[in-house]
């Protein structure tokens, strides 16, 4: 877990009235409807949480976590291969090794 998100989540539980472990972070049905109603009322275009997914795993490939982590948090069971595939655009720019 990053430290920042980590930060907010234990603010947030310290707020809350029932501080059980297991109790929902959100109460909230449909992560993917409350982002549009989101980017409503912010006037951004109707991004979508796959959206959200692929920046995400761009920004995390970019600062340099290796792909088997981010698979990992994605809920992949293949050990960065799909997250190589889907991504090899933002590697080709992100990663240190030479180009030729």
């Amino acid at each position: 877990m990053f430290a920042p998100l980590e930060r907010l989540l234990l603010r947030m539980r310290k707020k809350a009235f029932e501080v059980r472990s297991d109790a929902s972070v959100f109460s909230i049905k449909s992560a993917g409807m409350q982002i549009m109603r989101a980017c409503e009322q912010i006037d951004l275009p109707k991004y979508g949480h796959h959206t959200m997914r692929h920046f995400f795993c761009s920004n995390a490939i970019e600062a340099g976590i290796d792909l088997k982590t981010i698979a990992e948090w994605l809920g992949h069971k293949v050990g960065g291969i799909l997250v190589a595939r889907t991504y090899t655009y933002v590697m080709s720019t992100a990663m240190p090794w030479p180009r030729g």
